[in-house]
């Protein structure tokens, strides 16, 4: 009950958020747009030619947009080798400054080598792939396998990771040489499943920015944040390098005659969670915006810079020293030299303004009333809102409000200016809800109803049958709607929701299309499995149910076939952790009738969303059981009563 009402909530807020993000007023003002939907945790986006949006969804799958419209066939699906794992994934996409020619997309993503277990908590490493998309066909990706380069993460192979199982802080460190401590050159350390790969930017000059984080576990535990300081490893840098060899540059601030060496690649150290970085259009200064971690985000700015992370964060007037529980003598050496010795943010804003900074571009070229050239936006992944930032001539900034969405589930993952000049921006919104937007300034648009389709598992008896419906279809401006099924039987039906007879077993594609009253439409297609429906109940855990910080959590399910007889060999399982107004998916997934898995630390008011599915006798999952799992904080929280 808990579960389903918790997903019931969420689900509302999403789709009311739609209305409420768009003004009503019918005057000129600052206005969102959805431009593509449906997406699976869109981390990441670059637009391409002729209005397509290639974007890079979190399990390692790259969608086309073309006129917003997703293609069916992905661009391309990295899945098999794309950790995703909690906050790793595919989470950065960027084209070739001249796409299509030559026709070169650059993939960053946390990596599960071969022979590795999938989506496993345990220590990876990282890689920057650059695919070629099919001259004939924008759309997908070259088949030869020779159109696939790693550019970075040469050495990001299996052999340089310490703990291929298990995630142990105090232990194992990836990308070095137990034996000597020496680090391994072009081997780009994940051992956390969070603070992995973060973003890339492409200069003028050609050269390709990749920003990379101290691969560590959030809590004050793991002593591997100090890598951030050493700049022989490629943790907690930003990178500057050539995007055909993966090698550095000559002008590099720690050049060492070595074009491959790890420390000859770096332009900036000592950061924690660069997730998105961006690079000044006149200036060519780079813009960093660095996650923090319990009290302070940060904007910084400037390349042969330390910005002092771990032994200082934040601080709105100077770097504040950070001593960690776990050594009080590790900074001891860089205190020694005072506190000119790392660069002070720019900008630092503290937990009560916002918890997740995603640093944007300027917005030179952009002409939004009262916004100036010089003006850089950033956005707050967990407050949902995007400011403009100042920077004066003493290096710190100024913030200011400018535009906030409604939403209170998802968040922004990324910031781009398109051709046109408009600001754009990614929306994370969990596994089938994510979306591109645009920024513009008008009067309101007309645009084409949003669809969603699904179709409930078909039985295989007498007769065989489906109900299809459209939940959660809506209009962005709220137009009244009229629906028209092609059920994929050779039959018309109208409505929100439709029943199909099939003549036999198999897979169907059923069509909707959805009209608003000026005449725009938008359509979905749903796929239709008529087969045996398989029964499934989960067992374990049972409601209400908690789980403790580092704890096991044990599950197991029953479920039976018509056909097949018992198939609880074959449950699909998934797990998801909802932590204050963000998510990070995926943390467990798992095929079987049972098991035991670790549930995370990320602190209270937090808890696990484990998932059950059972596949039918045409091996298409059917419906999701779920139940709600909660920490001991939230537990009470949600459920005061049984406290007493």
């Amino acid at each position: 009950m808990a579960a389903t009402l918790l997903v019931s909530t969420m689900a509302m807020l999403r789709a009311a958020a739609h209305v409420d993000s768009r003004n009503s007023s019918d005057g000129p003002e600052l206005r969102v747009e959805t431009l593509a939907w449906g997406l699976s945790g869109p981390t990441s986006f670059a637009l391409g030619p002729d209005d397509r949006i290639y974007v890079a969804e979190k399990t390692g799958r790259v969608t086309v947009v073309t006129n917003g419209v997703n293609e069916p066939t992905p661009f391309i699906d990295l899945n098999d080798e794309v950790n995703s794992a909690w906050d790793r994934g595919l989470l950065s996409i960027a084209l070739d400054p001249a796409f299509p020619n030559p026709p070169y997309v650059y993939l960053l993503y946390t990596y599960d080598p071969p022979s590795t277990a999938m989506d496993a908590f345990a220590g990876r490493v990282s890689r920057l792939l650059r695919v070629e998309a099919d001259p004939d066909n924008l759309n997908i990706a070259s088949s030869s396998p020779a159109s696939r380069t790693v550019i970075l993460g040469s050495r990001s192979t299996a052999d340089n990771i310490p703990e291929l199982s298990g995630f142990d802080p105090m232990l194992s460190t990836t990308c070095t040489i137990s034996t000597t401590g020496e680090k391994v050159q072009d081997c780009v350390p994940a051992d956390s499943p969070t603070h992995s790969i973060g973003g890339m930017v492409f200069a003028r000059d050609g050269s390709l920015y990749v920003s990379i984080g101290d691969a560590s576990d959030p809590s004050e535990s793991d002593h591997r944040r100090f890598r951030a300081q050493d700049l022989d490893t490629l943790a907690g840098k930003v990178l500057r390098i050539n995007p055909h060899t993966g090698e550095g540059f000559a002008d590099n601030p720690f050049f060492d005659g070595n074009m491959n060496s790890n420390r000859s690649k770096v332009v900036a150290y000592g950061l924690r969670n660069p997730f998105r970085i961006s690079l000044h259009p006149y200036s060519g200064e780079l813009l960093i915006g660095d996650v923090g971690m319990g009290s302070w985000e940060e904007l910084n700015i400037g390349s042969g810079r330390n910005f002092g992370w771990p032994c200082y964060e934040g601080g709105s007037a100077s770097s504040l020293a950070f001593n960690f529980s776990i050594s009080t003598t590790a900074c001891n050496a860089l205190f020694a030299l005072g506190p000119g010795a790392v660069q002070t943010p720019a900008l630092a804003y503290d937990h009560s303004y916002g918890k997740a900074i995603v640093g944007g571009p300027v917005m030179s070229g952009t002409g939004y009333p009262g916004v100036a050239p010089e003006e850089m936006a950033i956005a707050d992944f967990d407050m949902g809102w995007i400011r403009l930032v100042s920077v004066t001539q003493t290096g710190q900034a100024t913030i200011r409000e400018w535009l906030t969405t409604t939403e209170s589930v998802g968040g922004i993952t990324q910031l781009l200016v398109g051709p046109d000049g408009s600001l754009y921006y990614s929306f994370y919104a969990g596994s089938i809800n994510g979306e591109i937007r645009r920024v513009y300034y008008g009067t309101p648009r007309n645009h084409a109803p949003i669809v969603y389709a699904q179709a409930s598992s078909g039985w295989s008896g007498t007769p065989r049958s489906a109900l299809l419906t459209s939940s959660g279809t809506f209009d962005p401006d709220g137009d009244p709607l009229t629906y028209t099924w092609s059920l994929g039987n050779g039959l018309i039906a109208d409505g929100p929701s439709a029943f199909a007879t099939y003549p036999l077993d198999g897979l169907y594609t059923a069509t909707v299309v959805v009209t608003d009253a000026f005449g725009l439409s938008s359509f979905r297609n749903v796929g239709v499995s008529i087969a045996s429906v398989p029964i499934l109940t989960i067992l374990t855990p049972t409601l209400p149910a908690t789980f403790t910080a580092d704890g096991p959590v044990a599950f197991g399910g029953l479920a039976w076939d018509p056909v097949a007889g018992f198939i609880s060999h074959d449950i699909h399982w998934r797990a998801d952790l909802h932590h204050e107004t963000h998510v990070h998916s995926g943390i467990f997934a798992a095929i079987g009738a049972g098991g035991v898995f670790t549930a995370p630390s990320h602190g209270g008011n937090a808890w696990i969303m484990l998932c059950a599915a059972a596949p039918d006798s045409n091996g298409v999952l059917g419906n999701e059981n779920c139940v709600a799992i909660f920490d001991t904080i939230a537990f009470a929280y949600y459920f005061p009563a049984a406290r007493r």
